[in-house]
């Protein structure tokens, strides 16, 4: 009997951010759930929670670890109102912070690159029913004439994991 994959689920970000004339990021999100793998639903929802327990898992299929991918898209804007390039941070562990909602450690998941720097994958290998904070942190270049320099603005929902 061969290794039993990961589930997976695709969550798309959908930011809507200003940077100020003084430099200040400021951002919100809605989100919404991509696809998944075993096909579920009830997922996610638009205030960004995360409710592993509602995947639908097969464990002749899968074992009980999911890889999320946090995808962006949106706008944000300057001062004058023309977009800026904005994305997660070169660095995953950058680009998500998980911290345990009841004090409890995090061990057992992973920030790793995503396809391109509008997506970072969460390896989430947690399976102790765990709620779990996670904010993710994006960045936008902005209007200084040094390329590479920009601001960074965080996002805060909620994982909830599920029962071995």
């Amino acid at each position: 009997m061969g290794d039993k994959q990961d589930m997976t689920l695709g969550i798309n970000v959908t930011v809507s951010g200003s940077v100020d004339a003084n430099g200040n990021f400021t951002a919100s999100a809605t989100y919404s759930q991509g696809a998944s793998n075993p096909a579920s639903s009830n997922v996610v929802q638009s205030d960004g929670s995360v409710n592993l327990g509602n995947m639908a898992f097969s464990g002749s299929d899968y074992n009980r670890q999911t890889d999320i991918t946090f995808t962006l898209g949106g706008t944000v804007t300057n001062a004058a109102g023309t977009s800026l390039p904005f994305s997660f941070p070169t660095d995953p562990a950058s680009a998500i912070t998980i911290t345990g909602r009841d004090g409890n450690g995090v061990d057992g998941m992973t920030a790793v690159a995503g396809s391109s720097v509008q997506s970072v994958v969460l390896d989430d290998e947690d399976k102790r029913n765990r709620s779990y904070n996670y904010c993710l942190t994006i960045w936008a270049r902005t209007d200084s004439p040094n390329p590479g320099d920009g601001v960074s603005c965080t996002l805060d929902p909620v994982i909830v994991n599920r029962a071995d």
